[in-house]
């Protein structure tokens, strides 16, 4: 009994316990872009917002409505990849951080053609570090050795 309690002890400092899963709001994502180089980016303000939505999908493309106050943007462009999906993984928040996990995969084996590919969300907003990471799925494998960090953004003031 003794040991059970250290063992729940343990547990309950452990900090992935201390994880919470964090909502996507909305999620726009495929190869239709005008930004073909890799750029990440925190949008925290609707004339960032606009300026960036107008450099993705042209100058005469209204931005969606984000309600900044509430939300903010995570935009990851890939670039010029071979890829055939981003999708987001999951997206969690601990005392410290938000990590934004994003998921590409591999289409068809034998096609190494490129394109760019892109992913855009809104979040709760959160003036925490956040940290945009990918993984890579090829069929219904997942090879976390492949798992990397794409952008780190420092706190908020």
């Amino acid at each position: 009994m003794r040991m059970a309690l250290v063992v729940l002890a343990v547990l309950a400092q452990d900090p992935v316990a201390a994880t919470e899963v964090v909502t996507v709001q909305r999620t726009w994502t495929g190869e239709n872009t005008l930004i073909d180089k890799a750029e990440y980016q925190r949008i925290t303000d609707a004339d960032a917002w606009t300026a960036l939505w107008q450099r993705h999908a042209g100058k005469r493309e209204k931005a969606p409505e984000v309600n900044f106050e509430k939300h903010m943007v995570v935009a990851v462009f890939m670039g010029r990849v071979t890829y055939d999906q981003a999708a987001v993984h999951a997206v969690k928040k601990t005392k410290d951080e938000i990590v934004f996990g994003l998921e590409v995969e591999d289409g068809d084996c034998c096609d190494f053609s490129t394109h760019p590919l892109y992913l855009i969300a809104v979040v709760p907003r959160s003036n925490l570090k956040l940290s945009i990471i990918s993984r890579v799925r090829s069929g219904t494998d997942v090879d976390p050795r492949e798992d990397k960090v794409l952008k780190e953004f420092a706190k908020l003031e």
